[in-house]
């Protein structure tokens, strides 16, 4: 989506001044370009049937309950909020996400957390100073992401393509939340955002 491209600015690298930032950006590009598109593939599933076979009507016949998927019970219900009956502003089915698949390290998890929290705020922004204020703290988590996983191999970089692309895939995942994430991608148009400011991190 738009909005990722957006974010990598904000990425910082292992290198110093102006040459680290361009080394990171250009990492961070070839991972985003690829979560992109393994994205916008499972985007096109949803269109005709779903990240999991649960969008050709928006929600499943049981409100709140979606199908399991790796383990996860994936919430489906009605709405862009969903489940969060912990409060902490991340959907219950995310939580399991990523208490199963990104918490390695409390650092990674957190980090994950963030992320989650920046792209459902981006879903639900509905003018442009949400939005721009979402797009600001999608970039501060990809900077955390960054800072928290910093080396440029291959495994590292698959874990943070990882976190971005299937936490994306989760917060839109009916068409409802589809559309919504979309219409804010399209009201992030044209704006500039800058590399945000330490602290990264919450």
């Amino acid at each position: 989506m738009a909005i990722l491209a957006a974010c990598l600015s904000a990425c910082s690298g292992s290198g110093s001044g102006d040459a680290g930032r361009r080394d990171a950006a250009a990492t961070a590009s070839g991972e985003q370009a690829s979560a992109m598109t393994a994205g916008n593939d499972q985007r096109m599933r949803a269109a005709g049937g779903g990240h999991g076979g649960h969008l050709d009507g928006g929600v499943d016949s049981k409100p709140g309950k979606g199908h399991d998927h790796e383990g996860i019970s994936e919430d489906t219900s009605r709405g862009l909020k969903g489940r969060d009956r912990d409060g902490n502003g991340i959907r219950d089915d995310i939580d399991q996400l990523i208490a199963q698949k990104f918490s390695p390290t409390p650092e990674v998890k957190r980090a994950a957390e963030q992320k989650a929290r920046a792209l459902q705020a981006m879903m639900e922004a509905s003018t442009k100073a949400t939005v721009h204020k979402a797009v600001y703290e999608l970039g501060r988590s990809t900077a955390c992401i960054f800072k928290v996983i910093p080396e440029n191999n291959a495994q590292d970089a698959k874990i943070r393509q990882a976190i971005s692309q299937e936490i994306e895939a989760y917060t839109a995942n009916t068409r409802e939340r589809l559309l919504k994430y979309m219409d804010s991608n399209r009201l992030a148009g044209g704006g500039y955002f800058s590399q945000p400011p330490e602290p990264v991190c919450d």
